[in-house]
């Protein structure tokens, strides 16, 4: 593939379609409202998750192609399956430095309602590939 955005496979999130805030599916023209899902990722935008519906083409453990919805370099949160889930549109988040210096993790971000829990996501590029 040429020209896709990449990015980590576990920031890929399946959303039900109807439970999508009203000003998503407004501004995105990726939505088929005709599904009862669609793909999406979270974009950190500030200091607040924004839930972006993404096209998708291929797909690993590790990577997957993003073919429209994401441009080069935006933070897209990255985490274990439980804490996306729980994450929601504009949500507030936190950069916290890792330590790490490899990687494609910079940081991670903690999401407010997660908080208590410990929930912790990584914050990742996306890349051009």
């Amino acid at each position: 593939l040429e020209d896709v955005i990449v990015v980590p496979s576990q920031a890929i999130v399946d959303r039900r379609v109807d439970d999508l805030p009203k000003k998503v599916r407004d501004e995105s023209d990726l939505i088929d409202e005709g599904r009862t899902f669609t793909r999406a990722v979270f974009v950190r935008d500030g200091e607040q998750a924004s839930l972006r519906p993404v096209r998708i083409a291929a797909s690993n453990l590790r990577r997957t192609a993003v073919l429209a919805g994401l441009e080069e370099g935006e933070e897209v949160i990255v985490g274990p399956f439980r804490s996306l889930q729980g994450l929601n549109h504009e949500t507030s988040v936190r950069l916290r430095d890792t330590g790490e210096d490899e990687g494609e993790a910079e940081g991670e971000a903690l999401a407010a309602d997660d908080a208590d829990e410990g929930a912790t996501d990584s914050v990742a590029d996306a890349e051009g590939g």
